[in-house]
This record gives structure tokens, C-alpha cells and sequence, in this order.
């Protein structure tokens, strides 16, 4: 099986071409961490000045497999601090 998760991670113009560290957590309703994703990343400088900048990432889980059905989540970090979370919901087969 495989998993993906895309983000799209928005910057204020100041910050073209300044580099980061992402981290996507995989966690299940314990909030215990299954996997871990670490990426480095440069927000690529707009073609019109002052217009905010992005940088896009898709992540690929191989083997994704999970032990129980139930509530998972993606919680992203930036440069070691909390940004954002997704939910992902397992359904028994």
C-alpha cells in the first residue's frame, strides 16, 4: 500500500529564498508518533514583488499499513514548531 500526503506551505515575501525544515508526523489517537517525514525547503522568490511565497511538498509512505481501524492525524511542523494537522480516518475492511 501506499500513502500520500501533499502540503502547500504559504511564506511572506521577506522570506524568498530563505531555507526551512519541515517535519510531518504521523500519529494515531494517543498522539503516539507512528512515522516521522523530515524535508528542507526554500520558498522560490514571486515573480511579483511583495505577493506571497509557497513551496510545495508530496510525501510518499510506502507500505502504509496500520494496526486498527480509527482516527490518525499529519500534524506539520515548520522549523520545529506546530503549524498546522489533518485528520485521517481508518476504516476496518
Amino acid at each position: 500500500p501506499v500513502l500520500a500526503i501533499s502540503i502547500v506551505i504559504h511564506g511572506h515575501s521577506a522570506e524568498a529564498s530563505s531555507e526551512h525544515k519541515g517535519e510531518v508526523r504521523l500519529i494515531d489517537s494517543e498522539r503516539a508518533v507512528l512515522r516521522s517525514m523530515e524535508f528542507e525547503f526554500a520558498f522560490s522568490a514571486s515573480s511579483v514583488p511583495g505577493l506571497p511565497v509557497r513551496f510545495i511538498q508530496t510525501l510518499g509512505i510506502l507500505g502504509a499499513t496500520f494496526d486498527s481501524a480509527g482516527l490518525y492525524a499529519f500534524e506539520i511542523y515548520i522549523d520545529g514548531t506546530y503549524h498546522a494537522a489533518t485528520s485521517l480516518v481508518v476504516l476496518q475492511s
